[in-house]
């Protein structure tokens, strides 16, 4: 056998080399060579790749069918590459079960060298994209699970401690398997590549027997697997819910069923979809019902208990961070009790999947995961709080930390906007959202949810909010919305609020953004109410200068800063009443250089004369001239003169406005961005942008 698998190498390295100058574009749309790297061509969303998803598939598909020839042999030769290809932690661990593969494989696939074959890495890889590529055909698998069968009834028959080794890491024993080592992994996973129910009942006994025989789920049978055989009657109910707390355990039980518990809000992997399958769509799916009571039942008993507890964890705090859902009013209210005057945890808003066992962080798990059961309503909610001490406050802070309450609390509280407020803090105050979130927000404001996190602000959304629900009760939201936010966008939300309400000024805000470089002020100084139009005119040309400051910062600040800029001017022009940013920016440049026409006309400094020239680029220069000649410079005995100096400014600013004016059209050619006639007819009033103007391309729409 060695000579055969040297000899089919031999010849896959000669294919290789023969096609090492051959070029692909990868996945990341880089160009390849074959002979630097063998990578992803495609992603197979929600698969495994195969062959396919590489390149050149049809060079490896033909060596299959012309020198392997057929699936026994491209396994063995895959078992044989093997043990020489692996390397670092699965290399050690591969070492510890090196007699039990030289009994089951025998020794010709026992000290290997493939040091001889230069391209050796990309060799294993497409072994192994080509057995998952024909894996999946029916005779194939059926092989696969037959060979699988065999090798863990092998196992059995050998001395245990060949197929177990126990090692201490971190201070305590853990056990390893040799099914889950290199050597055994492909075929001892295709132990459990079940279609039909005869085929799951086979793979249930056999797992069953190698569990036993480790004293131990070492083959790792999972909690839906229980089920199904209870549903095939291989076993009793009381075997399953020892499965739960025993051979799955209670933490992983709870994990695996994460899918079902929030179904069809995510979607199932490949391993549950065997179920449907078999058992039928999840609706009426009898397996996952089976496994949904008795979820349902063990998460009532763990609530009874932790729903009581001290400050000392109970036996189940570890795994309340795995629970994934649970059901009723009467249990939001009980864990309400249970927090008494606490404020809720931050943290788990933000890390579903925490760690703390404390009192406070489960019980505020138990709450984020919580939902109504079908039919309870704000009547519900008013009877079962009679005999509480629950206030309204606790409420809205319910409804702001978990949206599943926000309809209820608003119909037993009867506040008009609570929801339309809750979703508007969360869009401002947060930067994750579920899909229902984000749809639920897509339905009051026309910002994306990009935007949004990087600091645009919809003021029509924040007016309406506050005028339906008043001071008092919006400052109550506002308080609330630090559950769900983190401090810096809380703080934000305050500014952008005291901005919009007045309660600060423009210069304070300038000057503090001048000294401190504030991000978040930066972009609720638009927000403040506006005077007139020379007022946005002057918050326009505050940004454009902090923008220009930022050059002499490095590359990321700059980035930073200039995305604060953005978001500024977005704040300005909702603020200011201009439907998007590009006409803001317009109007205001042609602004800025109404406000300049004096400045294009001759003026008397003592016997000199002075003006802003632009030439046909659009570019502007101070030029003078004496007794009408024109001058090289201005006279140095001027620099100090107020007007020269005046003057100066301006077309410093008027030079500012053609770099920017030039960037602003390359980038509208490349977005393609409609104007209408009487806009562009504005625009060539503008002696600076309209020599820009004549050279663009322009597309009719007709």
């Amino acid at each position: 056998k060695k000579k055969k698998m040297y000899a089919l190498l031999d010849k896959l390295e000669a294919l290789y080399t023969a096609n090492q100058n051959r070029e692909y574009k990868c996945a990341y749309g880089e160009e390849k060579l074959l002979g630097e790297a063998f990578i992803l061509t495609t992603y197979n969303s929600g698969s495994r790749p195969h062959i396919d998803s590489y390149p050149f598939p049809e060079l490896w598909r033909g060596f299959y069918e012309e020198e392997i020839q057929d699936f026994t042999t491209l396994l063995n030769l895959s078992v044989f590459i093997i043990g020489d290809a692996s390397s670092g932690y699965a290399l050690g661990r591969m070492k510890w079960f090196e007699k039990l593969a030289e009994k089951i494989y025998g020794k010709d696939f026992m000290d290997v060298d493939l040091k001889r074959y230069e391209h050796i890495n990309f060799l294993v890889r497409i072994v192994e994209n080509l057995c998952f590529t024909y894996q999946e055909e029916e005779e194939n698998r059926k092989l696969l699970i037959e060979a699988a069968h065999s090798m863990l009834a092998a196992f059995m028959v050998q001395n245990k401690e060949l197929s177990v080794r126990t090692v201490t890491e971190y201070g305590r024993e853990k056990k390893y398997y040799a099914m889950d080592c290199d050597w055994f992994v492909r075929l001892s996973s295709m132990a459990k590549n079940w279609k039909t129910d005869e085929e799951f009942d086979e793979m249930f006994l056999v797992c069953q027997n190698v569990n036993k025989f480790y004293g131990c789920n070492a083959m790792s049978l999972t909690f839906l697997n229980y089920v199904k055989a209870y549903e095939r009657k291989l076993i009793s109910l009381d075997n399953v819910y020892q499965a739960a707390f025993d051979h799955v355990g209670l933490a992983e039980m709870f994990q695996q069923m994460r899918q079902l518990t929030n179904y069809p809000n995510v979607r199932l992997t490949m391993e549950v979809q065997r179920y449907e399958k078999t058992d039928g769509k999840f609706e009426e799916n009898k397996v996952f019902k089976a496994a949904l009571d008795i979820y349902w039942n063990i998460t009532e008993m763990i609530l009874k208990v932790e729903l009581k507890r001290s400050e000392v964890p109970t036996d189940f705090s570890y795994v309340i961070n795995k629970i994934s859902k649970i059901r009723g009013m009467e249990h939001l209210l009980d864990i309400l009790t249970a927090l008494g005057k606490d404020t809720l945890e931050r943290s788990v808003y933000y890390s579903y999947y925490g760690t703390n066992t404390d009192k406070k962080t489960c019980l505020c798990h138990l709450l984020y995961v919580s939902e109504p059961l079908p039919g309870e309503n704000g009547e519900t909610l008013k009877k079962l709080l009679k005999g509480r001490k629950i206030s309204d406050k606790r409420l809205v802070e319910v409804a702001m930390y978990n949206a599943n309450w926000i309809d209820i609390v608003e119909e037993y509280l009867g506040w008009e906007g609570l929801k339309s407020g809750i979703y508007y803090f969360t869009a401002h105050m947060n930067e994750r959202f579920s899909d229902r979130t984000a749809a639920m927000i897509a339905k009051y404001t026309p910002l994306t949810l990009e935007e949004l996190n990087d600091g645009a602000f919809d003021l029509e959304w924040f007016t309406e909010c506050s005028n339906r629900l008043g001071e008092e009760r919006f400052k109550i939201l506002y308080d609330s919305a630090k559950y769900i936010s983190d401090s810096n966008k809380h703080t934000r939300g305050r500014k952008y609020a005291d901005a919009v309400q007045g309660k600060v000024n423009a210069e304070e805000l300038e000057n503090t953004i001048c000294d401190k470089r504030n991000k978040d002020l930066l972009m609720s100084y638009p927000l403040v109410p506006i005077g007139d139009e020379n007022d946005v005119l002057h918050r326009y040309q505050f940004l454009q200068k902090f923008l220009k400051e930022s050059r002499q910062f490095g590359a990321q600040r700059r980035a930073s800063e200039a995305k604060a800029v953005s978001m500024g001017l977005q704040n300005l022009a909702t603020n200011s009443g201009y439907t998007d940013v590009t006409r803001l920016t317009l109007n205001m440049e042609t602004k800025l250089v109404e406000n300049m026409e004096p400045y294009f006309a001759w003026q008397s400094v003592e016997d000199v004369q002075i003006k802003i020239s632009v030439d046909e680029d659009g570019k502007p220069a101070v030029v003078c001239e004496k007794n009408g000649k024109k001058l090289k410079n201005v006279p140095a005995k001027f620099k100090k003169n107020e007007l020269v100096a005046e003057i100066k400014e301006v077309c410093s600013q008027l030079k500012d406005q053609y770099v920017r004016t030039k960037a602003m059209m390359e980038q509208f050619m490349e977005d393609g961005v409609e104007f209408s006639v009487s806009e562009m007819e504005n625009l060539q009033k503008n002696p600076i942008i309209a020599p820009i103007l004549k050279n663009l391309v322009y597309i009719s729409g007709e």
